[in-house]
């Protein structure tokens, strides 16, 4: 969604820093705030994502969000993504990101991010969040929150909050830069009954079992589907 101004109407912000029109983030970057959900900010060595919740707003406007929200990095699970057979996810090869929203009675409750790469995955369940109450984020979920993918973060000062380590001092250009390949992208529904928000627990990870196929229910999956 655009940022708003305090009537409720789209307002372009101040402070832009170089960021579009009506953009707004959890970190009041272009100037505005507004509710925030990274599904995925990553290199070849790490893997990042978090949620980002805001106080009340007032026709929409926002005054503060949570900075830092809750998120769940791979560089916390040792051996789970990176360049390198020895890696669950190698990210030398394309691999497949499943962001699922999880809710009880319309509240969103959680999320889980799935990692997965032929016959392997890796479940991050977010358990950070639990405790927290995300439900001041269903309201903006609801009313729909705009997609942007973007390509940034050279200096290694920059990006040291998501990969350092194990990355170190090495700029994200030249020769340690590419091309970021996005593909496939798509939204489905899935109905869960009365599901409730992920038990604090360490994410699990393993090679998945080569007969198993992910057309059918995946280890991840233990809620009923209606």
């Amino acid at each position: 969604s655009p940022a708003l101004d305090m009537l409720g109407k789209p307002h372009a912000g101040s402070d832009r820093e170089g960021q579009p029109p009506y953009y707004c983030d959890a970190n009041k970057v272009g100037g505005q705030w507004c509710p925030e959900v990274d599904i995925m900010e990553a290199n070849t060595h790490a893997f990042q994502a978090t949620l980002h919740k805001c106080d009340k707003p007032t026709n929409g406007h926002y005054e503060y969000c949570d900075r830092s929200g809750c998120a769940e990095n791979t560089r916390d699970i040792p051996r789970s993504y990176g360049p390198g057979e020895h890696f669950t996810i190698n990210t030398q090869h394309p691999f497949e990101v499943h962001t699922e929203f999880l809710e009880d009675a319309g509240e969103l409750t959680g999320m889980r991010t799935v990692l997965k790469q032929a016959s392997s995955y890796l479940v991050m369940n977010h358990s950070n969040c639990h405790g927290r109450d995300l439900s001041a984020m269903s309201t903006a979920m609801r009313h729909g929150m705009s997609v942007r993918a973007t390509y940034w973060g050279g200096d290694a000062q920059t990006m040291a909050w998501m990969d350092a380590p194990p990355c170190g001092h090495q700029a994200c250009k030249g020769e340690n830069a590419g091309d970021g390949i996005i593909s496939d992208i798509s939204v489905s529904e899935k109905v869960w009954e009365h599901f409730e928000a992920p038990q604090e627990e360490r994410p699990q990870w393993s090679q998945a079992s080569a007969a198993s196929s992910w057309q059918q229910p995946q280890p991840w999956q233990q809620q009923q589907q209606q």
